[in-house]
């Protein structure tokens, strides 16, 4: 598999809370099968976030909020 992404990503960084746009909104975030398996894995109430918010089909990915959102995305 070819992965494809612009020149610049490998320097990107989130700025999280700083950010006046939100890049992010409407994206499919997809998960490497390690990382997925790691969330699956995670107790508490991290864990239990990351199990309502995340797929293994097709692939593993986090589920977009009906307006397009990350779960994790909010105001900061």
């Amino acid at each position: 598999m070819t992965n494809i992404y612009p020149s610049y990503y490998k320097d990107f960084t989130c700025i999280t809370s700083a950010c006046r746009h939100n890049c992010c909104i409407g994206w499919e975030i997809d998960i490497d099968s390690d990382t997925y398996e790691k969330y699956m894995r995670t107790d508490g109430e991290m864990g239990e976030r990351l199990k309502k918010c995340c797929s293994a089909s097709p692939v593993p990915h986090f589920v977009c909020a009906g307006d397009g959102r990350c779960p994790f995305l909010n105001s900061d």
